[in-house]
């Protein structure tokens, strides 16, 4: 979705849904319809200085790269379970 803080209007965005992908083995996921996503839209919402947000889900190294790639900013967020002693 499209948000703007003080606008009470949002504008969703255009889904990529986690499907089998023709020739290959691994199931597809989360974070390949993101990059799917990411290198079908991004240079569009790049433009526009969109900043995607994310959750922990998205905060590895490659989809964040994929991000960086289409010169998108980006907000995700990584979060930690505290260890018992």
């Amino acid at each position: 979705m499209i948000v703007q803080s003080g606008n009470e209007h949002v504008i969703s965005l255009e889904p990529e849904f986690i499907t089998p992908q023709d020739g290959h083995e691994k199931q597809d996921c989360e974070i390949q319809a993101g990059k799917r996503w990411v290198e079908k839209h991004g240079d569009f919402y790049a433009k526009r200085g969109v900043t995607m947000l994310g959750d922990d889900l998205y905060s590895r190294q490659p989809f964040c790269q994929a991000l960086k790639d289409k010169k998108l900013h980006f907000i995700l967020v990584r979060t930690y379970a505290k260890l018992e002693d």
